[in-house]
């Protein structure tokens, strides 16, 4: 089974609808949650044994969660800083050239920077990337 490390992909914005990307800085790590499905409830009085039948509707893409060590000169994280809910272009992709492997390209809602600052420890901030239609695998 092929094993790739985290430290190889890049997480990018586009403002210009994928032209040019931004690779976001200090990111100490991704998570992507896999979406949901809906479904909606079809039983009817003659469904088999008196068990309930569904069927699925709407596909929810999900979000991107992002923690990273916060840099005030940074120009990705004054971005989102300043661009809540704004509309763009993502890009996942893994950055070792050696290796063949998928990334993906997805619109999604920039969510706000929440900081998190202690006494004696870095900076950190993350943010949340509400997707929205389907990812493209580029």
């Amino acid at each position: 089974m092929a094993k790739y490390a985290g430290k190889d992909f890049t997480f990018s914005y586009s403002t210009d609808g994928g032209n040019n990307y931004n690779a976001i800085d200090q990111i100490v790590d991704i998570d992507l949650d896999g979406g949901d499905t809906d479904f909606e409830d079809v039983t009817t009085h003659d469904s088999a044994n008196d068990t309930e039948e569904v069927v699925p509707t709407v596909k929810r893409p999900g979000t991107v969660t992002v923690n990273l060590i916060h840099d005030p000169d940074s120009t990705a994280h004054d971005y989102i800083a300043k661009n809540n809910a704004a509309l763009v272009k993502w890009q996942l992709e893994y950055t070792d050239t050696g290796i063949t492997i998928d990334g993906v390209v997805f619109d999604g809602y920039v969510g706000p920077l929440s900081r998190s600052i202690s006494h004696s420890g870095a900076v950190t901030a993350s943010f949340t990337v509400r997707k929205t239609g389907a990812d493209t695998v580029s």
